[in-house]
């Protein structure tokens, strides 16, 4: 995971200027399982279907309800000029109709008890279902419907659009320092999707096209690029089972080139104009990937920078010479699962 360490400092319209210091076998069909101990009692069981498709099953008869994630490894990462924010984009398209006037995936699920949701991030997007116990076979039998058979047409494409349009038009049209963080964003990581924000360049929502985002699921939605976690309330044998009949016949696809990494390292310098109140100043310095050993290190440098009470920042530009009426920082992970 990249880091990008950002500060922001919300100043004072009379501030003028700022300083200071810087197992066990499981189906015939899948792969050997991998028990994993979580907590007493409680385990998770790992196999792999032969098409590819990584199933996590996790039994827990003290769950009121069973949640369903599927983690697609594609995000903003995954995408290239000319089509930024298509994940996004597509992670809509997953609740729509598979088919011209048929019911969409919310109503669906609805009468299982279920609540649905989804987030795209930079090198994944996450899908998340809960149902009622007892409704689980159903269940991944409309879930693996939606992975498998779902075909973008132009009318779909309109409404989704749309919806995304006004995502964009509330989340950052709206907010004046977007325009700061954009401009931060595409000079720490030139010519390189970290560069782009998630939801896209807006000249690239209104030209994607049905055709684009069909290439788009051929390409990524494949279960040999998915992870299914199920955890709630269920008999693991009966799961298998029905993980295998659904998601069985799914065609394995071609595993995904990943993008290289981006290696510059060092302070990321930036200019942009602010049309707000307040002036706001973002510094970032862009760091090795985090890991097991650097984790914690980073973790403590972002609160003694600025993420708390008694940082160094706020102890000195907000109470001290009250040159800031707040500071913030916190480190972006990036190449999760890279």
């Amino acid at each position: 995971m990249r880091i990008l360490l950002t500060t922001a400092l919300s100043l004072g319209l009379l501030s003028c200027s700022t300083s200071g210091g810087s197992g066990s076998q499981g189906s015939s069909s899948s792969s050997k399982e991998k028990v994993i101990a979580i907590q007493g009692d409680l385990k998770s069981y790992e196999y792999m279907l032969p098409n590819g498709l990584t199933v996590v099953l996790t039994p827990n008869s003290k769950a009121p309800t069973t949640s369903i994630f599927h983690w697609v490894k594609v995000g903003s990462l995954h995408e290239t000029p000319g089509i930024t924010g298509i994940a996004h984009l597509f992670e809509h398209m997953m609740f729509r109709p598979l088919q011209k006037d048929a019911p969409t995936f919310d109503t669906l699920i609805r009468p299982l008890g279920g609540d649905i949701n989804a987030n795209t991030r930079y090198g994944a997007t996450v899908y998340t279902t809960t149902v009622s116990n007892g409704k689980l076979g159903e269940a991944l039998k409309l879930e693996s419907d939606r992975f498998k058979k779902l075909v973008v047409t132009d009318d779909l494409l309109k409404v989704e659009r749309e919806a995304v349009r006004s995502e964009y038009s509330m989340g950052i049209d709206s907010k004046p320092q977007m325009d700061l963080w954009f401009t931060l964003y595409s000079a720490g990581f030139p010519n390189h999707p970290y560069g782009w924000t998630i939801v896209g360049d807006r000249p690239d929502l209104d030209k994607i096209s049905a055709k684009d985002c069909n290439a788009f699921f051929q390409k990524f939605y494949k279960p040999n690029n998915v992870g299914l976690f199920i955890a709630g309330d269920f008999d693991l044998e009966q799961a298998k089972a029905w993980v295998l009949a659904n998601y069985g016949d799914w065609q394995k696809g071609e595993n995904p080139t990943e993008p290289a990494p981006f290696k510059n390292k060092g302070l990321i310098k930036a200019e942009g104009k602010l049309t707000a109140q307040n002036r706001n100043l973002l510094l970032g310095y862009r760091l090795d990937p985090i890991n097991e050993k650097n984790f914690t290190l980073f973790t403590l440098a972002d609160h003694l920078i600025a993420n708390s009470a008694s940082s160094l920042a706020k102890g000195r530009l907000v109470y001290g010479e009250k040159l800031a009426s707040s500071v913030s920082s916190f480190n972006t992970d990036y190449d999760f699962g890279l």
